[in-house]
């Protein structure tokens, strides 16, 4: 049986616990954006999230440590934010 990759990266992602500390890699957003981010890497994220796929609420960061964005290199870059009504605002990157 195939896996969803929304229910895959949802169990990965939110885990049991709803603010745990997770790392994901950056193409498993894909199914959640519809598009290839323009970077690579692995990421770090703390997110709590209520709700469907499709409602979502919640606020938590995400970090790429050692990776790359459009193709240049990137130390260190860290968002953090609040998502509500599909709407994604980031309240610091850093």
């Amino acid at each position: 049986m195939a896996s969803n990759p929304r229910s895959v990266l949802c169990n990965q992602f939110l885990g049991s616990s709803p603010a745990a500390r997770q790392q994901l890699n950056v193409d498993d957003l894909r199914p959640f954006t519809g598009q290839n981010l323009p970077m690579a890497g692995s990421l770090d994220a703390q997110v709590q999230v209520d709700g469907p796929l499709h409602a979502l609420e919640g606020s938590g960061w995400v970090e790429l440590d050692k990776g790359t964005v459009y193709g240049e290199p990137v130390n260190r870059i860290r968002a953090q934010g609040t998502i509500a009504n599909q709407i994604i605002k980031l309240t610091s990157v850093t």
